[in-house]
This record gives C-alpha cells, structure tokens and sequence, in this order.
C-alpha cells in the first residue's frame, strides 16, 4: 500500500542519500577560481613614456611555487620583461618567457615562491608606452584559473567631451516695508 507516511519516509531517505553524495564530492572536487578585480598603477600615462606598470589583483586559490601567471597587453608597448625588470610583490619570478600573440604580448611569470590565497599579487613591468593615443587593455590569468583584466589609458583618449544648453531663468518676489516674512529687503 501507498500511503502519505510511505512518500514522506521515501522522500527523506533520498534526502539523506543525496545530502550524502553532495557531501562526499564537495570533499573530492577542489576550490575553483573566478574572475578577479584587476587594478593598473598608474591608470593613466602619456604617450611614448617609459615607467613602471604594475598590475594588481588578489588571487582567490594558493598559488604554489612553479605556478604560472600570465601577463597580456598590446605589442604596441614596448621593452623586454625579464627577470632583471618584472617582480611579483617585489621577488623576481623565477622565469619570465615573453612571446608575441597576435597583436599582443604574452609575458608568462614562474613564481619562485609560495603565494597563499587572497594575497594581493602586484607584477611589476619596465615598458614603454604606445606613441598612440587609445585605452589599453592588461588581461591577467593563472594556471589556477584566476582571471581578469584593467585598461590604461594612454594621452587623452578617456576624455569625454559634454556640453548642454541650460536656459537662463530669473525670478524674483516683491515685498513691501510692512512685510516681515521675508528677511530680505528692498528699498
């Protein structure tokens, strides 16, 4: 016989059995990353000038020694990331391999040292800027699948021209000596 008692007991065993089994591959199936807020310093530059880009972003999984952090930007930045002129949180990573990828280049960081989770990565790059003016695109990704990117903004190309029209309006009220609601006077 099929009663009400019968469904609700059926129904918290499999309750039970799939509680388990979520229980059980939640322990087997590591953390995953997402995509992460990238900051560039400095956010703006002018055109043709060499400095210090740093890209910053905090990594949501431990990064372990020989893990790899990759760097895209535009080739029209120049300079040679090196261990000599990339640091990450002021270490020298243990290999730098940069190499064109379409119109961008790909700067691929070893870490030479353990990273652990949520710490604030900043890389370090020696380059020179585009001689053109436009918003430059940084793309930052891991082999523990953290991700995310920040623009540069190279001369004026973020400026945003805005113009209104605001109608002229004048108003006024006239009041006597006999009133007093007003502390304003006119003689």
């Amino acid at each position: 016989m099929f009663t009400f008692k019968n469904v609700t007991k059926n129904i918290t065993i499999l309750t039970l059995v799939a509680g388990l089994s979520l229980a059980s591959l939640t322990s087997i199936i590591p953390a995953q990353a997402a995509g992460v807020a990238v900051t560039l310093t400095p956010t703006t530059r002018l055109v043709a000038t060499t400095g210090s880009v740093s890209v910053i972003f905090t990594n949501t999984v431990a990064l372990p020694i020989g893990s790899k952090i990759n760097v895209l930007y535009p080739n029209t930045y120049t300079g040679t990331p090196s261990t000599a002129n990339v640091t990450i949180n002021a270490v020298a990573p243990s290999a730098v391999v940069s190499s064109a990828s379409g119109s961008n280049t790909l700067v691929t960081l070893t870490t030479a040292a353990l990273i652990p989770v949520s710490t604030a990565i900043t890389t370090v790059f020696s380059l020179t800027t585009p001689s053109v003016i436009g918003n430059y695109s940084f793309v930052v990704y891991t082999d523990t699948n953290d991700y995310g990117s920040a623009f540069q903004y190279i001369g004026d190309a973020n400026a945003a021209n805005v113009s209104a029209f605001v109608p002229l309006s004048l108003s006024f009220v006239i009041r006597n000596n006999a009133d007093t609601a007003d502390t304003n006077t006119c003689n």
